[in-house]
């Protein structure tokens, strides 16, 4: 099935990125539209940021919603038919990191 999705960026990166407009086969993998080529070359790297930072994902297959829900996710906002599917991340990891990744604290569980 296809799916057409215009997802506007976050709040925190409205200045720097425009929506990412595209359309998506879910049988196929195929992404296309105007956004397609920034799509693509996300997942050519193999590996997103997700939320919180410096969490990741791999990235194994555009028939995924969780790989897609992740490249959206990272910096747009993710339209209701993939916000389910954003990769949860295992908070086991007592440091606080900033942008930068440098540890800058920790949490006591």
């Amino acid at each position: 099935m296809i799916h057409h999705f215009n997802c506007p960026p976050q709040e925190w990166n409205k200045n720097r990125d425009g929506a990412l407009i595209f359309d998506w086969d879910d049988e196929t993998g195929e992404v296309t539209g105007p956004s397609a080529g920034e799509i693509l070359g996300i997942f050519g790297e193999g590996h997103v940021h997700i939320h919180p930072y410096p969490a990741g994902h791999d990235l194994t297959s555009l028939k995924s919603k969780a790989d897609l829900a992740a490249i959206v996710g990272d910096s747009h906002t993710l339209p209701p038919e993939l916000a389910a599917f954003y990769p949860e991340v295992e908070d086991t990891d007592p440091n606080i990191y900033d942008m930068d990744g440098n540890v800058v604290g920790q949490v006591v569980f």
